[in-house]
């Protein structure tokens, strides 16, 4: 056999098992179904219990800054399944922050609530310290 036709076959080999192996992995794919801003809402909160229960969601993001936060957490408890991480903000103008907006004056706007975007908290020159500040509380 010649040096050109083992580098062949070992070729055809390796794409062999390398198909063979990706056709027995997507038998063990499940998809994630994530759900995004728990809390935000009333309905929106239920709707997101009610799709999990439903065996739609699977997870969801849960957002401090939002008026139904006590009430999300409270649901997640009594649903241990769903798979809940945090979703963090400082730019959306239906949110207020964890923190008075006495302590993080350069990230919220002169009514209570964050900016509604990015470009909008760029302008009125943040603090670091103070996005550190409110990050850290609503994790925390």
């Amino acid at each position: 056999m010649t040096l050109k036709r083992t580098y062949k076959l070992i070729a055809v080999i390796f794409a062999v098992l390398y198909f063979n192996n990706m056709a027995f992995a997507q038998e063990s794919i499940k998809l994630l179904m994530r759900a995004d801003d728990m809390g935000k809402t009333y309905g929106r909160t239920m709707g997101i219990i009610k799709a999990h229960k439903e065996g739609i969601i699977t997870s969801a993001s849960i957002m401090p800054t939002s008026a139904y936060f006590e009430e999300s957490v409270k649901l997640c408890k009594k649903n241990p399944s769903l798979a809940v991480g945090i979703h963090l903000s400082i730019a959306d103008i239906t949110q207020r922050p964890v923190l008075s907006p006495e302590l993080i004056p350069s990230i919220v706007a002169p009514n209570g609530f964050f900016y509604e975007n990015s470009a909008q908290i760029e302008k009125v020159n943040p603090k670091i310290e103070e996005i550190e500040k409110e990050i850290r509380a609503q994790i925390g």
